[in-house]
């Protein structure tokens, strides 16, 4: 018969080749012809079949094998001439294939050699990984393993892995893998206190918020622990950190279980604030101020920024590196506001606050301006300062053998009284539960009640925001109780100028009341008895014989509505020169 023609292979794996041809020419598939094919390994033995087919699988061959391949025709015990061809039977699959990495560009894969393999034969390895519904990447290699790159972020591949001996390829070992999404873009803090540190970024390049993300967050300490926070949102409080500690904050992109690089900066969480601000003290021109450092057992490169702030656009800050700071060439009787805050690592504590003023300046010119036996009024000019219409003024007063009157430690504490505008307010206390306050919108008061002929001590400031101003002082007694010395006055006097008319026949009433008042004040205290003295006088005149009178007096204006008798007193003042009465 003739040959078979167009001889063929149909498909191979690792242990058998399947030949197909067509029958020989001018000859029939229905006629009665019986094809023989066998397959000879170089060297080796040989395995042969027969079939009344045009193809055939001949099977039982050993893996990765080159082989001589016949087939011929036998038809009534004759046989055709063979037609050959070589081919091999394909090598078996890799093993273990598996992701050893990947970015966002590109998967890395390795694969262990095919069963009953070495590394040392002759084998090709391709690798391909088709994106869904995409294209293709096509990477060969000697090697167990491959980099696939020129791939798109973040999607989906089907990554097979086959292998080539002399043509011969083996089945494919497929897995699925996804890309890594971009990393994210423009990390950055946000905030942070003591303990905790705010980040936020923008959505990886060619994302966009609706995809489903995950971002990982994690802040470790230098040589500490961490702590990691997962979100689907671009900004994430990172809590449960340190104060004043310093951390690697890093932030990753996960999509399909495949994480995208990390992007990290350093940061620092801020340290805790000063505690117990105080002010120490405050002058008409300065304030003191002083704290505690804060609560952290390393306080070495701490630093303290201090704020003033005030009216008239005051605003001072300044960085020191103790705990108290004293601020100058303030103005009196202003309120100001003080900030003070901790700085380490270059991260500011939250700032500790307090409002305190300066004292106003003191009160001038304080004076008495009257008393009486029981009362003694003070003035006083008001601080210059543009504030002065606001003051509070207050007045202690003590006499000279008491304790002051009021609070003897800080003049004004305790007050109870509130600053107004244009009102002023002043509080006497003293013996006998006494304890008066009032309200005055001028710079004098009267302390009425008193004891007669004391010593008291008075002491007067100005106050705003309750702060007081220094003391102004001053020592006044009142008058002395007549005790009946008017009345005896008025007798005496009546008496001697009575029995000087009898022996000279004038007298001079003013100059002997007043010779008497500087040896005895207030002898003849009122005007009631000055007059009836004079009364007495003229009746007694009256009743008396006219010899008496030598000749007609000469009266004086000596001040403003008061006329003297000038000869009566020339008169009296011989007489008590020559007689000493």
């Amino acid at each position: 018969p003739s040959p078979v023609r167009n001889l063929r292979v149909e498909a191979q794996d690792n242990s058998s080749i399947s030949l197909t041809w067509d029958v020989p020419e001018g000859s029939s598939p229905s006629q009665n012809l019986t094809y023989w094919a066998q397959c000879t390994e170089d060297g080796g033995q040989s395995v042969t079949r027969n079939t009344a087919d045009t193809r055939v699988t001949v099977d039982g061959l050993r893996l990765a094998s080159s082989y001589e391949c016949s087939v011929w025709l036998e038809r009534d015990g004759v046989s055709s001439s063979k037609v050959n061809l070589s081919h091999s039977t394909a090598p078996n699959p890799v093993r273990n294939l598996r992701v050893e990495a990947q970015d966002n560009s590109s998967i890395s894969l390795t694969w262990d050699v095919p069963e009953n393999s070495s590394s040392s034969q002759d084998l090709t390895y391709w690798v391909q990984c088709t994106e869904e519904g995409g294209q293709s990447e096509t990477r060969n290699t000697t090697d167990t393993r491959v980099t696939v790159d020129g791939l798109c972020p973040p999607s989906s591949y089907v990554c097979s892995v086959w292998v080539e001996r002399d043509g011969v390829s083996s089945s494919k070992v497929t897995l699925n893998q996804s890309t890594a999404p971009n990393p994210v873009r423009n990390l950055r803090v946000e905030a942070q206190d003591n303990s905790s540190i705010i980040l936020t970024w923008d959505v990886p390049e060619g994302s966009s918020p609706s995809q489903n993300l995950i971002y990982w967050a994690q802040c470790t300490e230098d040589g500490g622990q961490s702590e990691t926070r997962k979100t689907t949102d671009t900004g994430v409080t990172v809590d449960g950190l340190c104060p004043a500690s310093s951390y690697e904050c890093s932030v990753w992109v996960e999509r399909d279980g495949v994480s995208s690089s990390k992007v990290t900066l350093s940061h620092s969480t801020a340290p805790n604030p000063v505690i117990n601000l105080f002010c120490v003290s405050q002058t008409n021109n300065s304030i003191t101020w002083s704290w505690e450092p804060p609560q952290d057992p390393d306080l070495q490169g701490y630093t303290y920024s201090v704020r003033c702030t005030g009216e008239h656009d005051k605003n001072e800050t300044r960085s020191i590196t103790n705990t108290s700071i004293t601020f100058e060439e303030l103005e009196a009787g202003t309120l100001y506001n003080f900030s003070v805050w901790a700085q380490k690592n270059g991260i500011s504590s939250s700032p500790e606050t307090l409002s305190n003023s300066t004292a106003p300046n003191e009160v001038t010119d304080l004076q008495n301006k009257s008393h009486t036996n029981s009362s003694v009024t003070l003035i006083w000019s008001a601080p210059e300062d543009r504030y002065s219409h606001n003051y509070t003024y207050w007045v202690q007063w003590a006499s000279e053998e008491e304790e002051p009157q009021g609070k003897k430690d800080t003049p004004g504490s305790g007050a109870n009284f509130k600053d107004s505008t244009n009102e002023s307010w002043v509080r006497c206390t003293g013996e006998h539960d006494k304890n008066e306050t009032r309200r005055i919108t001028n710079t004098s008061i009267t302390f009425e009640e008193l004891e007669a002929g004391t010593l008291y001590n008075f002491s007067v400031w100005a106050q705003k925001n309750g702060i007081p101003s220094s003391l102004e002082t001053l020592s006044n007694s009142t008058a002395l109780l007549s005790a009946g010395v008017g009345q005896t006055g008025t007798l005496i006097a009546l008496d001697v100028l009575l029995r000087q008319l009898d022996c000279k026949g004038l007298v001079g009433p003013f100059s002997f009341v007043k010779k008497m008042r500087e040896s005895r004040p207030l002898m003849v205290q009122t005007e009631a008895q000055y007059v009836f003295l004079h009364q007495c006088i003229l009746r007694y005149l009256q009743q008396s014989a006219p010899a008496l009178i030598l000749k007609e007096a000469t009266y004086e204006n000596v001040s403003s509505f008061i006329y003297e008798n000038a000869a009566a007193i020339r008169a009296h003042e011989s007489e008590a020169s020559a007689t000493g009465c």
